[in-house]
């Protein structure tokens, strides 16, 4: 009998067939005879096939104990940054039932060719837990075209209204099916049931951008040892995603980390990569990138006509044409606003540095809080080429620690004045003992470099940003300006590198916005609140003293 079988398997398995062909049949033959057969051997010559994984999408996508509050990312297209995009997810109360608020909102700048486009969108949605939406709402602004719209699931519907700025469209109703999900499906997913190497995963979600469903499959290769935004690499899961629609598919790549988080992407059909990272560096890249897009147009200036040199007040009307607009003018060292009722008008009294001990009616202000005194990413005090400054600047002035605050201010502007070449806003700030290597800066890098002199030498500072006069004989204007105060011990004082290096005294010809100790890496943000409204003042000088 054994031997029957033997002749008879090999008569059956044949020559020239592989060892996974000969398994298979010698299995098939044994059942025949009802002998178990051992397991067939994987053919190394043949490609495995994708595993199939079933993502329950009735099951909660993330657990509501343990929601990351927000999610960050850094846009670039090329090595420019041109935008962000911030996702949110918080609980909320469904009907009987906990659900889920998402948000996302993405700001984008960038130039093709000699175009600048700016894009702005915010998405809205309001789901159960498992990513089941109930509703769905948001922005697409694209330059100065804009388009709301807002849909709700109702009986296997849904019904999406949506509105330009000038005209709205009809209600379109879409059939909804139970395995359709919102905009935020691939993420859900993702967190879910993390994906394996060599998985394929397929899902269906609705894009209210382009007001159509997607159809996507994912495609999971391998972890690898892959570059984040600090220029460190993590190992993270390589996912290729493809989408289909009516108008052809398009293909783009994530990476994620073992617990499905997304922290890089990359979309080739409009060249955007996207890093995850934190807040602060997200609003970093943000406002750098809105200040370098804006015009920063100067300020006209009617009225009373000014000289060169003013050596007592000046009161100025400041007024927004921005009908939304409001002034919030510091009140604070050697200016004077006047409260009044319309919030779109001001009256500023600024008085020269020389007038500030008979100086009254100023906000009061407690001691000089720490972080003017301390280093930061930016004002780099403890840098050693901006501690030999300071140190070699007394030496030059013949001072010591034991001299005032006042003479020791004044050398260091002094000595930065002699040493730093005033160039034209570049719209970058950079750290003071960059500024100081390469010899020239503008107003912000060289407050910056006066900033960190002073603290490296134990004075309090703050930059001061504001508007500059630059009178002329047909229409004067005003510039964006930067500046420094520091504290004397009984009072904030202001000083400028800028001026001529004899000029010792800051004079009246300056409307201060703000003052900012700029303790964290990102200065940006102070700047634009005067830069973004600078094509909306007006300036008129009321009257003058000397």
């Amino acid at each position: 009998m054994f031997v029957s079988l033997g002749v008879t398997l090999v008569v059956s398995l044949g020559c020239g067939r592989t060892d996974q062909e000969k398994a298979a049949a010698k299995a098939s033959l044994l059942k025949e005879i009802g002998v178990s057969a051992p397991p067939v051997p994987p053919d190394p010559q043949l490609p495995s096939l994708p595993k199939i994984v079933k993502d329950d999408a009735t099951e909660a996508w993330v657990d509501v104990a343990k929601l990351p509050p927000e999610h960050w990312e850094i846009q670039y297209k090329g090595n420019e940054p041109v935008g962000y995009t911030h996702r949110s997810v918080k609980m909320i109360e469904l009907g009987q039932e906990e659900g889920l608020q998402l948000q996302a909102k993405s700001q984008t700048h960038f130039k093709s060719g000699n175009q600048l486009i700016e894009q702005e969108v915010e998405i809205s949605t309001i789901e159960r837990a498992n990513g089941e939406v109930r509703k769905l709402d948001g922005l697409v602004k694209v330059g100065t075209l804009s388009r709301r719209f807002e849909g709700n699931i109702k009986d296997g519907y849904l019904i999406l209204i949506s509105d330009t700025a000038r005209s709205s469209s009809p209600d379109v109703r879409i059939p909804w099916t139970d395995r359709d999900r919102g905009p935020f499906a691939i993420e859900q997913s993702l967190q879910r049931l993390p994906m394996q190497e060599e998985e394929k995963r397929t899902l269906r979600y609705f894009d209210p951008i382009m007001g159509e469903f997607i159809d996507v499959e994912l495609q999971a290769f391998d972890y690898f040892d892959t570059p984040t935004l600090d220029g460190t690499k993590e190992r993270l899961l390589e996912i290729q995603i493809t989408s289909r629609t009516l108008d052809g598919e398009s293909r783009s790549q994530i990476w994620v980390d073992e617990q499905g988080r997304g922290h890089k992407s990359y979309a080739p059909p409009i060249d955007l990569l996207s890093f995850r990272c934190n807040e602060s560096t997200a609003r970093y890249i943000k406002n750098k990138t809105a200040l370098a897009d804006l015009s920063l147009r100067p300020v006209s200036v009617s009225g009373r006509k000014i000289g060169e040199f003013v050596t007592g007040s000046i009161t100025y009307e400041v007024v927004t044409t921005d009908e939304k607009g409001e002034l919030d003018l510091s009140s604070r060292t050697n200016q004077i606003v006047s409260p009044e009722g319309n919030e779109r008008r001001r009256e500023v009294t600024v008085y020269p540095s020389s007038l500030l001990e008979d100086l009254s009616g100023i906000d009061q202000e407690p001691a000089p809080e720490a972080n003017t005194l301390s280093e930061s990413p930016l004002i780099n005090s403890k840098h050693p080429e901006i501690r030999q400054l300071a140190l070699s600047l007394l030496q030059q002035a013949e001072l010591t620690q034991q001299s005032s605050v006042t003479e020791r201010a004044i050398a260091f502007q002094r000595g930065i004045a002699s040493r730093v070449k005033e160039t034209p806003f570049d719209r970058v700030v950079s750290e003071g003992h960059v500024t100081l290597r390469r010899g020239e800066g503008d107003c912000f890098d060289q407050a910056v470099l006066l900033a960190a002199t002073c603290r490296a030498d134990g004075i309090s500072s703050r930059i001061a940003i504001g508007l500059l006069l630059k009178p002329a004989d047909i229409r004067s204007k005003m510039i964006l300006h930067a500046w420094v105060e520091y504290h004397d011990g009984a009072r904030w004082v202001p000083i400028d590198s800028t001026l001529a290096e004899a000029e010792t005294f800051v004079g009246a010809d300056r409307i201060k916005w703000r003052e900012d100790a700029w303790d964290t890496r990102n200065p940006y943000a102070s700047i634009l609140s005067l830069a973004e409204v600078l094509g909306k003042l007006n300036v008129k000088v009321l009257r003058s003293s000397r």
